[in-house]
């Protein structure tokens, strides 16, 4: 606890101790001035003398805020801390505050700053900134003011983060979100304006922020029209006294605002009056048109007005030119404004009555108004009106008018007048008094008015519609429903409440005058519309319930017999009345003036009437005879919008559901239910609160008397709500005993009552549950619907689960159900609760895992109550399916034990995963072979057990759930109990019933149901007296119709295919096959199914034989032919069906392997002998069968020709003869060959029997044909019989000469078809002819046989004539080997006794024979003449060429091994003496070129030694002269190197002599050097002794060539390219200073000539890889003779090599030859003083770039002492010139470049000399600025900015500062130095003036400087005062430097605006305008820094 000295410490702490604490503890102060660190600068004082100064100049401005001086600027108000001021000073300071800000917002930019505004004053400050809301000004004041975070500106942080301002569109948007944003911007000119604050941009301000938002704002509520409304009409109140400049804007300002909100949204008439009047008051502040429009503009989208307020019609007949005004608004919504002034004009202006006539009756006539216009008539109604008033305007219409004066008053009773209205309505009821005068037209016109003023607001027009009821009733009964529906749409449709008076008019007309005389439809109709809603007495409005009531009473008074008077829903109500006001009279005392209260002002007589009279209309809907109507209508009622109607009608049908019974009482009930509509319980507990149950409060009493106090409240229809729902659980059950709380019931189909019930109590207990919060409704529904269902609760609670789809719903039911099942557990006699387990099992397989769990904890539950050693009872024994419950089978206590501690046994799992209970029943009930009989029979029970219940639940889903457990079980007793179910769904009236209870699933269903149909039954189905053959193959046939489902065929398929079908009996499988062979046959949708089936099950030939033996067709009986036939149509049908199953049966057989069994094969080949005999109409469907039994014929034969079964015996070939012979279609033809070809294994004999016929068939019909299949078909059955044929002949004639004689005429038999074949086909034909008798035999024959046919003609042709005509035996013989075709050959000349028999015929084929075939070839082509026979010589020069031809192609086609070996036979054996040997030669030569280097690597290492011969001959032949064979030999000898083997070297180096001695030649010269590159690759250091020469060849050629341009070389060029690669690859280290040297020259010339080419890359290359050593040693050689060359591209390309020889050369040869290298390069930078002929520019940059390479290759001990010597020779001694000087600035600004600020410390020994070149004389002209100044400066500027602060310190750049800065005056007084240079890249060369040298110096010494601000300062003083030279050039150039530095560093000079200003105004006065103009560029730069104005 605190002491007290604490707490009152405590209390007297100031809230601005942070304040006074230590500035480095707190945050920064805040200002709208200054930033925070100059704000800490400002002590108290300072910030109240400036305070106190803009005080005193806005009171200049605005002398009002005087009165603020004392309280907020003077020195008491200085030192106040208004965190220690009590709460009623600190209000005061907020006021005064406030006021301040309101005056001072026109100068919202000063500044205010008092009393921190910013943190306890924030909507003061955005009231004086927000119209500001766009500015800067804006954005900085929100980056000190203090918004909390539950304030509605907190949307301000984000910007005040940002520090940016707020622009319009965010501002609205938060106002559109805000409303007391919204609120906020709305007030703030009405504030002002109240004020007299106000100022153009807050009116801005606020035109524009109201006008978007209303723009943007969906709906206006009436919310927002409570603050918009006044922001609008306050500030034309305010203004309406006022008569400054600003008020018109304020003015136009809320007109435009109100006519945007007039168009936005719909404004009541007194609203709209008060608009008009305030506008009307500021009328005189802005022009008459203005305000018109402006009028106008409001009035438009409204309702029109009866009446304009007075002000508004004063300020109208004020205004100037009136008629003018109105005649400009005359078409534009004119009528708005017009019709209510007509009254008005017409009393006080009536002169302008007529102005206004003439012109509505000139703008009608203008624009030819038709009399049926609408418009028009309104129009002419006012010309009307201001003649009724007037008598001004003279008698004038448009011609076209001509209607009665009824149109008239019919348009008059539409007027806005109200007495106009009253009068016209008075006007037709007088009329109406005469109807005969009227027409059915008029009538109609009459009676739409009558409806339309129904709908009056007029008192007045009401009174005179219904002043004559007797006239107008009868013209309103001819249709009372449109009338009621007026009046209902008047009284109660409306959103304003209707007066009674106006409702007493309307109901006493109706109850009185109307319903009496209408039907009792429409009066029931009527008081249910209009009456009932009003007689509730409530306290809100008893006195209008007590009027209707009197109506009523009067009416029933009026007429007992008609209308109320007999309206069955109001009989006896009124007696109750009377009763009660009766009793209530004898009770009440009277008052003190003697009158005595009315009985329905009491609450307690209220009460009791509304319940009696709810009872009694109860008691009569419940006795009418259209008691189902009336009920209807009161249902209607219960969601009636008035609560008073749909309280009545609650309690009505409170009483009248408790007075139904029986079947009623449900259906009450259910239609009750559904009509409320609750779908949750949520937000209903607001009536019971405090209270523990819901007797209390739904009792009559507390019903009646929250009706009668609180009608209109929620709670109290919650509470009649929740009584109804009290009152459905307790609805009786139906009596008999049909009810089953688990049978599907679906939405709409609840036809029977028990369903009804069954629903009616699902849904309540859905809604009981609905609601997440316990309470008293839902515990107390719940309860009574339990009590109500007692033992039926388990039932209930089963089919809740199972049934509903909410999860949420299931988890509570089986919460239910355990509370149920726990309940049984303390008694003492256990329950059996097995037939509510399978319901838990599905529960088990629930998708939710909570419901899973309870699932599961029921399951564990019975468990525990199964531990007993027996039950009692079972729970719902027979009963829980109702009429299904018989067919159920039960387990014995063992068995439900057992089982049930299985599935506890897997809780976790089943919990865990939906689907393991599925795997728990499939491991369990499944049988194993190693299971016990008494395991066995258990399973069986279990599965009975759950199969029973799939039977008898009447849910699709429980069945589906139950099966898919037991699917995996196979057992007979399975289908034995589904057989019932299996037959249902195979009926194909129960189908449909099924299909729609399961829905999607039922395929599904199905599917597992039939596929207990498996192997199990196998034995029942076989079985003659079992039924379930018949349900079997009721399911195949129905299943495996068209059209059925997929999945259930599928599943007999495949059980069928699962052994079912092969344990089945050979009856049985005929049956069956037969049934599907029917179904398949006789629809094109099944056949695909029961092909493929059938296709699976047919194996066994019995089954086989007997199906085609059944469907094979009848043979026709012969002796019927001669008598009369009769029905031939029939006859043929017959045939026509059974050819059609035997064409399915044989589709099916053709397809599939069938057993090669010869009683099949018979068996098929009978039925195609019977079939091949009917006569059957279309004859396609005899050849398709045909087709297809062949087909199975041809499977069978293959398959015993696999089985090795063969020559059967008795099979007749014959019958495929004859099929042959006789068909007429060509697939059949085919077919029966290649069925016959397919026999001829099986059966030879009797295929060869029947050849010749065969082939004669085949000849005549098939030769011809030009198709690929005919083809194919003659290949096979060649490929078939022929075989045979040859093996028969083989087996006679063991001599090949009688075995081709014998086959001569055979074969002549192919070959004299030669020319019926196809021309394209005859090859291919032949050669498979050949291949299958085979063509070691019988090639030769059946060539000789083709040659034998055209032998006379081959004599006449010649040439290619005789090669065409030999095309087919050419052919044949190429198709074949080498060695076939020898043998052929050889055969052939044999045969025919050819010339130079004798030495041909030891041609055997083999290789040797080929090496003779080649000399031989080569004797001939090298023969020129013969000798003849008389001794002369024949010339056969052209056979030595076809020779030449031959050989070259023989040995090119050979194989690569004997290849080579020929070409070195022919190289050898050839006579270079000879002419045509030497084209042998040559020939050859180029044919092993080509070939060589495709042959593979290890076949040409394995000719190795043939190509040391070939080699060796070359070496020969190029000693020759001849041309033609050295140059063939030079292209060998390129392919042999390019492909060289080891050994072949020493070989290849011999003939290196002779091509180079070959390269002296011209022609030859290109081929030898292209035969170098590779020679010498390959060779490698073996050309050592001729390399000098090679090389000097290579640049002769190049240089020969020059000039060389890049990609357009001639190959003889990129040989010798290639000769200088290979060479400097094979041996670069052999490449001494002369071969160096010579290349290098090369190089160099062709740089001079302009185009390196392809020389380049290698010499660059050869600069960086060849030995460092040698090319340095070459470059030193050269030197001397590059440095005199004329050419500047000799010393480029000089330096550029080097370059790349030091780049890549390695430390230890540079630094051992680095004196003479540096030499060279300081003679290479003296180029510039010695050879100034040149442009010397590229070179020095060549220079320096190499030179740069070698300081990379240097250390600092080798480079110091260069470095030295270097500046030496530049700045020392006597040849020290100024060229030197620049070469050296700008050699060390490049190694500035690339070494960065490692080379600033050798600066150090540079400075001074640089300083002492730098420092100019005024009178000496030989130290005038020059080149070499601009490079020094150039030197010094690089190396400031590359320098790190290791070597530029203060004291050294203070000796360059005087120097550089004096060097102004002398730079800005002369002339530009030009200094071109270039920095080493390509293409970068660039000039540089000494202007811009030394800018860059000034702004990079002032980068060096650091902290030094006196060097700054001096820096930057002494720049400037280059500002006052004498010469103007000087003074332009100094304002430049400083404007360069101020741009680059204005940070570090800021602190010197000052005195820079001083200069700056200097200077801006200067009389030379050059100089004025630098001036304020460098202004302009100074400002944009300083952020200061410099004046």
């Amino acid at each position: 606890m605190p002491s007290s000295l604490a707490t009152q410490l405590s209390q007297g702490v100031s809230l601005n101790s942070a304040f006074l604490v230590d500035r480095a503890r707190r945050n920064p102060p805040q200002s709208y001035l200054f930033t925070p660190r100059e704000a800490e600068r400002h002590d108290l004082e300072s910030i109240h003398a400036l305070a106190w100064n803009a005080f005193v100049q806005l009171r200049q401005w605005n002398p009002a805020i005087q009165s603020f001086e004392s309280s907020l600027f003077s020195d008491a108000a200085k030192g106040l801390d208004r965190t220690l001021l009590p709460a009623n000073e600190v209000k005061e300071l907020d006021i005064k505050i406030s006021a301040y800000a309101l005056l001072d917002s026109p100068w919202a930019h000063a500044e205010l700053r008092e009393s921190r505004v910013n943190e306890f004053n924030v909507e003061d400050i955005l009231s004086l900134f927000l119209p500001y809301h766009d500015s800067p000004h804006f954005a900085k004041m929100l980056t000190i003011l203090h918004l909390k975070p539950d304030a509605p500106w907190n949307f301000l942080n984000a910007y005040k983060l940002a520090t940016q301002s707020v622009p319009r569109v965010a501002l609205v948007t938060e106002m559109l979100n805000n409303v007391p944003v919204a609120r906020f911007v709305a007030s703030a000119l009405p504030t002002a304006v109240k004020e007299k604050t106000v100022h153009r941009t807050l009116v801005a301000f606020h035109t524009a922020a109201l006008l978007e938002y209303i723009s943007r704002i969906k709906t206006l509520s009436d919310d927002l029209l409570a603050f918009l409304l006044p922001a609008m009409l306050e500030p034309l109140q305010d203004s309406a006294a006022q008569a400054d400049a600003i008020t018109k804007d304020i003015v136009l300002s809320s007109y435009v605002l109100l006519s945007a909100l007039s168009h936005h949204c719909v404004l009541q008439g007194p609203a709209i009056k008060v608009i008009l009047s305030v506008m009307a008051s500021c009328s005189s502040k802005v022009a008459p048109q203005q305000f018109v429009n402006a009028a106008l503009s409001v009035l438009g989208p409204q309702d029109q007005l009866d009446a304009f307020p007075d002000p508004f019609i004063e300020a109208i007949l004020v205004l100037p030119d009136t008629d003018v005004i109105l005649h400009t608004t005359l078409w534009s919504g004119f009528e708005k404004l017009i019709v209510p002034m007509i009254v008005p004009l017409v009393e006080q202006h009536p002169e302008i009555i007529e102005d206004v006539s003439r012109l509505i009756i000139e703008e009608t006539r203008k624009n030819k108004m038709q009399s049926n216009d609408w418009f028009y008539h309104c129009l002419w109604y006012e010309i009307s009106a201001i003649r009724r008033y007037t008598s001004l305007i003279r008698s004038q219409k448009p011609s076209q008018q001509r209607d009665p004066p009824e149109v008239d008053v019919v348009v008059a009773s539409m007027d806005v007048n109200g007495e106009i209205r009253a009068a016209a309505v008075l006007s037709m009821l007088r009329t109406l008094r005469e109807p005969a005068r009227l027409d059915s037209e008029n009538l109609g016109s009459l009676r739409s008015a009558f409806l339309s003023r129904v709908h009056d607001s007029s008192i007045a027009v009401l009174e005179a519609l219904y002043s004559e009821p007797s006239v107008l009733a009868p013209i309103l009964v001819s249709d009372p429903s449109a009338f009621i529906k007026a009046v209902s749409e008047a009284v109660i449709g409306t959103a304003a409440q209707t007066s009674r008076a106006v409702l007493r008019m309307h109901l006493s007309f109706i109850a009185l005058h109307l319903l009496p005389a209408v039907s009792q439809d429409v009066v029931e109709d009527a008081f249910m519309q209009l009456i009932f809603p009003y007689l509730l007495f409530s306290k809100p409005k008893f006195r209008t319930a007590q009027a209707v009531w009197e109506i009523v009473q009067a009416a029933q008074k009026n007429a007992p017999d008609a209308g109320l008077g007999r309206c069955e829903s109001i009989v006896g109500c009124t007696e109750i009345l009377k009763e009660e006001e009766r009793q209530y009279q004898e009770m009440v005392r009277p008052r003190k003036d003697g009158s005595v209260p009315s009985a329905f002002e009491d609450t307690g007589v209220m009460r009791r009437v509304n319940l009696a009279i709810a009872s009694r209309m109860a008691e009569t809907i419940l006795m009418s005879n259209d008691h189902a109507k009336r009920f209807e209508s009161l249902l209607l009622k219960l969601s009636d919008p008035d609560p008073h109607a749909r309280n009545l009608a609650y309690l009505i049908t409170r009483a009248l559901l408790g007075m139904f019974s029986g079947e009623n009482q449900v259906d009450a009930a259910q239609r009750v239910f559904h009509t409320m509509a609750i779908i949750t319980l949520e937000g209903m507990n607001g009536f019971v609160k405090g209270a523990e149950t819901l007797h209390e409060l739904l009792n009559d009493t507390n019903l009646s008397t929250n009706v009668v106090l609180k009608p209109q409240s929620r709670n109290t229809l919650h509470s009649l709500q929740t009584s109804l729902l009290c009152m459905i659980p307790i609805v009786p059950r139906p009596s008999d005993d049909t009810l089953s709380f688990t049978d599907a019931v679906q939405s709409g189909t609840e036809t029977t009552r028990n369903a009804r019930f069954v629903t009616l109590l699902r849904s309540m207990y859905k809604l009981a549950n609905s609601s997440s919060s316990l309470s008293v409704i839902p515990a107390s529904l719940l309860r009574s619907q339990f009590i109500h269902l007692a033992d039926d609760a388990l039932a209930f609670l089963v089919g809740i689960w199972l049934s509903e789809e909410d999860a949420h719903l299931r988890r509570t039911a089986l919460c239910h159900a355990f509370a149920f099942i726990a309940a049984h557990e303390a008694t003492e006699h256990v329950m059996d609760f097995q037939t509510v387990l399978p319901a838990l099992l599905v529960a088990l397989g629930d998708p939710d895992r909570a419901v899973r769990y309870q699932a599961a904890e029921c399951v564990q539950l019975l468990v525990r109550l199964s531990t007993a050693k027996q039950a009692s009872g079972v729970y719902a024994f027979d009963t829980i399916y109702q009429k299904s419950t018989s067919q159920l089978k039960y387990l014995s206590w063992d068995d439900y034990q057992k089982y049930t501690e299985t599935l506890a046994t897997f809780r976790e799992h089943c919990v865990h995963d939906p689907t393991y209970v599925r795997v728990v029943h499939q491991q369990y009930l499944v049988r194993h072979p190693s299971d016990k009989k008494k395991d066995i029979a258990h399973k069986r029970r279990i599965a009975e057990y759950l199969l029973s219940h799939v039977t008898s639940c009447g849910l699709p889903t429980v069945k589906l759930f139950l099966i898919t457990l037991l699917e995996q079980v196979s057992d007979c007793a399975k289908a034995e109990a589904l057989s019932p179910t299996i037959q249902a769904l195979t009926d194909k009236e129960q189908a449909p019933v099924w299909e729609k209870l399961f829905g999607p699933q039922f395929e599904e269903f199905v599917t597992i149901i039939v596929s207990a149909l498996d192997a199990s039954v196998a034995g029942l189905l076989n079985e003659s007296s079992d039924t379930l053959w018949p349900i079997f193959l009721g399911a195949i046939k129905f299943y495996f119709e068209p059209g059925s489902l997929p999945l259930p065929r599928e599943a007999l398929s495949t059980n069928l295919q699962n052994d079912l079908f092969s344990r089945l009996s050979l009856d049985r499988q005929k049956e069956l096959c037969k049934s599907i062979i029917t179904i398949g046959a006789g629809s094109s949708d099944a056949k695909k199914y029961c092909i493929s089936l059938l296709a699976k099950l047919l194996r066994g030939a019995p089954l086989i034989i007997q199906l085609v033996a059944d469907l094979r067709p009848e043979p026709s009986d012969t002796s019927t032919r001669a008598t009369k036939r009769v029905k031939v149509a029939e006859a043929d049908t017959k045939i026509t069906e059974s050819l059609g199953s035997l064409a399915f049966l044989a589709e099916v057989l053709s397809g599939i392997s069938l057993p090669g069994d010869r009683d099949l094969i018979s068996c098929l080949l009978e039925v195609l002998s019977s079939v091949s005999r009917e006569e059957a109409e279309p004859t396609g469907d005899v050849a398709y069968v045909q087709q297809l039994l062949m087909s199975s014929i041809q499977n069978s034969s293959t398959a015993a020709q696999t089985a090795g079964e063969t020559y059967f015996t008795g099979i007749r070939v014959d019958i495929l003869v004859d099929i042959i012979r006789a068909s007429e279609n060509p697939q059949t033809f085919h077919q029966a060959l290649l069925l016959i070809a397919s026999l001829a294994r099986v059966v030879p004999k009797s295929v060869l029997h029947n050849i010749m016929p065969i082939f004669t068939f085949m000849g005549s019909d098939v030769f011809h044909r030009d198709d690929n299949h005919s083809f194919r078909v003659v290949q096979k059955t060649i490929d078939s019989i022929i075989p045979l044929m040859v093996s028969s002949l083989k087996e006679k004639y063991a001599s090949r000469e009688g075995l081709l004689i014998a086959s001569k005429d055979f074969l002549r038999v192919f070959t004299d078809a030669t020319n019926h074949i196809p021309r394209h086909r005859r090859t291919q034909f032949f050669i498979h002819l050949v291949d299958v008798l085979g063509p070691e035999e019988f090639l030769s024959i059946v060539c000789m046989l083709i040659i034998s046919k055209a032998d006379k003609r081959l004599v006449r042709l010649q040439g290619r004539d005789s090669r065409a005509a030999l095309a087919l035996p050419l052919s044949l013989l190429q198709h074949y080997s080498s060695n076939v075709q020898l043998s052929v050959l050889i055969e052939i000349l044999n045969e025919v006794q050819p010339f130079g028999e004798s030495s041909l015929s030891s041609f055997d084929g083999d290789i040797g024979s080929l090496d003779k075939l080649v000399s031989a070839l080569l004797e001939i082509s090298s023969l020129q003449n013969v000798p003849g026979a008389a001794g002369e010589h024949k010339d056969i020069t052209d056979v030595a060429q076809v020779a030449r031809v031959a050989l070259t192609e023989c040995i090119r086609s050979i194989h690569a091994t004997r290849f080579v070996v020929s070409v070195a036979n022919i190289l050898r054996e050839g006579r270079p003496d000879e002419r045509l040997s030497r084209g042998v030669l040559a020939e050859t030569l180029g044919v092993f070129v080509d070939k060589l280097p495709s042959v593979s690597t290890p076949v040409r290492k394995e000719a190795s030694p043939t190509i040391v011969i070939v080699i060796t001959e070359i070496k020969r032949f190029l000693a020759l002269e001849d041309e033609s064979v050295v140059d063939a030999a030079l292209r060998a000898l390129k392919v042999i190197g390019s492909s060289v083997v080891h050994g072949e070297e020493n070989h290849l180096v011999e003939c290196l002599p002779l091509v180079l001695a070959a390269s002296r030649s011209e022609p030859l010269t290109a081929t030898a050097v292209a035969a170098l590159p590779p020679l010498c690759t390959c060779l490698g250091p073996r050309i050592i002794p001729f390399f000098r020469d090679i090389i000097q060849l290579g640049v002769s050629v190049l240089r020969d060539a020059l000039p060389l341009k890049q990609g357009e070389s001639p190959g003889v060029v990129r040989d010798a390219l290639d000769i200088l690669r290979s060479v400097f690859s094979s041996i670069p280290t052999f490449w001494g200073t002369s071969e160096l040297a010579t290349v290098f020259r090369l190089y160099f010339d062709a740089l001079a000539l302009g185009s390196i080419g392809e020389i380049g890359p290698f010499v660059r290359r050869v600069s960086s890889k060849a030995p460092t050593a040698v090319l340095l040693s070459t470059y030193f050689e050269t030197w001397t003779s590059i440095s005199g060359a004329n050419a500047e591209e000799h010393l480029s390309g000089y330096f550029e090599l080097f370059k790349r020889t030091l780049r890549a050369a390695p430390r230890p040869p540079v630094l051992e030859h680095i004196r003479p290298t540096f030499k060279v390069f300081l003679e290479g930078l003296d180029l510039r003083n010695k050879r100034r002929d040149l442009d010397v520019l590229n070179v020095e940059s060549a220079v320096i770039t190499a030179f740069v390479e070698l300081v990379t290759k240097l250390n600092d001990t080798a480079f110091r002492p260069l470095f030295r010597k270097l500046f030496d020779w530049a700045f020392t001694g006597s040849e020290a010139s100024p060229e030197r000087k620049v070469a050296f600035c700008n050699t060390y600004v490049r190694l500035l470049d690339h070494f960065k600020s490692l080379m600033t410390p050798y600066l150090s020994f540079l400075l001074s000399p640089f300083i002492e070149s730098l420092r100019i004389s005024d009178d000496s002209e030989e130290n005038a600025f020059g080149l070499t100044q601009l490079c020094i400066i150039r030197t010094l500027t690089k190396s400031m900015n590359v320098d790190e602060g290791t070597f530029w310190r203060d004291d050294r750049l203070q000796q360059v500062m005087p120097v550089l800065i004096a060097l102004i005056s002398h730079v800005g007084g002369e002339k530009d130095a030009l200094l071109t240079i270039n920095d080493g890249g390509a293409n970068d060369n660039g000039i540089i003036t000494s202007k811009e040298s030394l800018l860059q110096s000034l702004v990079a010494l002032c980068e060096a400087v650091t902290d030094d601000d006196t060097l700054l300062k001096r820096l930057n003083l002494n720049v400037l005062m280059h500002t006052r030279a004498d010469e103007a050039r000087v003074r332009i150039f100094a304002l430049e430097c400083a404007r360069a530095l101020w741009s680059a560093h204005g940070s570090k000079l800021i602190g010197f605006v000052s005195e820079t200003a001083t200069f700056i105004v200097e200077c801006g006065e200067d009389e030379h305008d050059d100089v004025v103009s630098a001036a304020r560029a460098f202004k302009t730069v100074v400002e944009g820094m300083t952020g200061e104005k410099i004046e």
